[in-house]
């Protein structure tokens, strides 16, 4: 069985964006010392809870490898969400890296839960990817995404929040045929003014851009010689499941739930699988295989993982279930 901490409040109301202000405003001093510690180049990820204290992870940025940070409230997470109910054990990954420009780049995904992040501009979304600083509500919670780059912090949280760039919001839509993705980006509503000339360091350069990502589509289950496929993986029962770029780039679920979209029915009967056991998620540092804080793990060969990168060809166990990948050559 799967426990979580003892619920002590009933949930709460959505933030709005005033109120995120003012939670930054109420807790930076809490995360001066955070920021002023933690290592450049990379993303603090920080909740701040409806109990009010402060949980927090690091996510390191290189071009080389993407990290990964699981935030719920299962005690077992990275990130602890607090005793919301309304949350699930496992409901965000947060992924980092720097792109081929060496620009720092952040992906959060929801993994599935009932309650949707929302943005500054009131928009709920299950899935964005970001450039620079950013601050979300989930539920209670308040989520503070902050751009470690050797920056000094002020001592002044006024001087903190103006320090952090506009930020501004894109829509990514996707559509789907037979054999292809069509992708479109549209514009959203800014949702913060710019800061301040004398804060700012002078230029678009630190402006955030926030592309809210696409829901996830319906996989499709095909032959391994089908086209338009970054690879295979295969399933208990041999099934195949043909995986598309667009696909992993929003992240595959795997799991008991049927919130998965590789889960339910197939799982079933696997007590040792959790609930919400696996990622499968693309970025330009390769295809990570991403266990979520499972009860029993997953496994390669003898050895647990947290994230794995998936070359050609990679078996690993989920709760003893043999699934293996194939790339598509």
């Amino acid at each position: 069985m799967e426990n979580d901490r003892t619920c002590v409040a009933p949930p709460v109301q959505m933030l709005a964006s005033d109120n995120l202000r003012a939670r930054f405003l109420r807790v930076y001093p809490q995360l001066r010392p955070i920021l002023r510690r933690a290592a450049a180049p990379s993303f603090l990820v920080a909740c701040e809870g409806p109990w009010g204290g402060v949980d927090h992870a690091t996510l390191p940025l290189s071009d080389q490898d993407s990290s990964h940070r699981v935030l719920g409230r299962h005690t077992a997470c990275d990130v602890f969400l607090g005793n919301d109910p309304s949350l699930s054990l496992r409901h965000l990954l947060a992924s980092a890296w720097l792109d081929a420009e060496g620009t720092p780049q952040l992906r959060v995904l929801d993994l599935g839960g009932e309650v949707r992040m929302r943005l500054e501009n009131g928009t709920q979304s299950a899935g964005f990817r970001t450039d620079g600083p950013c601050v979300a509500s989930l539920g209670a919670s308040a989520l503070f995404l902050l751009l470690v780059d050797g920056r000094e912090w002020p001592e002044s949280p006024q001087e903190a929040w103006e320090l952090l760039a506009a930020r501004e919001v894109l829509e990514q839509r996707e559509s789907r045929n037979d054999t292809a993705f069509i992708r479109t980006v549209r514009p959203r509503l800014r949702v913060v003014r710019p800061a301040p000339e004398a804060i700012l360091t002078g230029s678009d350069a630190n402006s955030t851009l926030i592309v809210q990502l696409a829901a996830p589509s319906e996989l499709l289950e095909l032959p391994p010689e089908s086209p338009g496929a970054i690879g295979y993986l295969t399933l208990p029962g041999d099934r195949f499941v043909r995986l598309a770029p667009a696909d992993l780039a929003r992240g595959v679920l795997l799991g008991r739930y049927e919130r998965c979209e590789l889960g339910g029915a197939l799982f079933s009967d696997a007590n040792t699988v959790s609930r919400i056991h696996l990622c499968l998620a693309l970025d330009p540092t390769g295809l990570w295989a991403i266990d979520t804080c499972s009860t029993n793990g997953t496994w390669h060969g003898d050895n647990p993982i947290q994230a794995m990168k998936l070359g050609a060809s990679a078996t690993f166990m989920l709760g003893g279930q043999p699934l293996t990948w194939q790339l598509h050559h």
